[in-house]
């Protein structure tokens, strides 16, 4: 079905909760049913990583637009109240945990084969 008064809208959106690193590998630990820790990268690591498989101009694209990025974050990507949003948008939020679950498959652990 389809929302009337919502065409040509541009809505800002996020899930359910505003979450900090480690509180995304718990999430993805509760998901995944095993151990997932946070380790935060620089953004010039980010980038090196990056480079390496895609050139040296994608990883240093990337490592301006991450520092950039955490130099405004709160500017960037706010908390977001959503109740406004969803008022027009009557749909049902997913948390980060129910959202890797559904998931799951494409989270193999290192060295292990997703089951088809």
């Amino acid at each position: 079905a389809t929302q009337p008064n919502v065409e040509n809208r541009i809505f800002r959106v996020m899930g359910p909760d505003y979450l900090s690193g480690p509180e995304m590998a718990a999430r993805f630990s509760q998901g995944l049913g095993r151990e997932i820790t946070w380790r935060a990268l620089t953004p010039r690591e980010f980038g090196d990583q990056v480079g390496a498989v895609m050139g040296p101009e994608a990883g240093d694209g990337l490592a301006a637009n991450y520092t950039f990025m955490g130099q405004h974050h709160d500017k960037i990507m706010p908390k977001h109240d959503m109740s406004a949003v969803l008022e027009q948008l009557p749909v049902t939020l997913t948390s980060l945990d129910a959202w890797v679950r559904a998931h799951a498959f494409a989270f193999a652990p290192v060295g292990v084969s997703p089951k088809a």
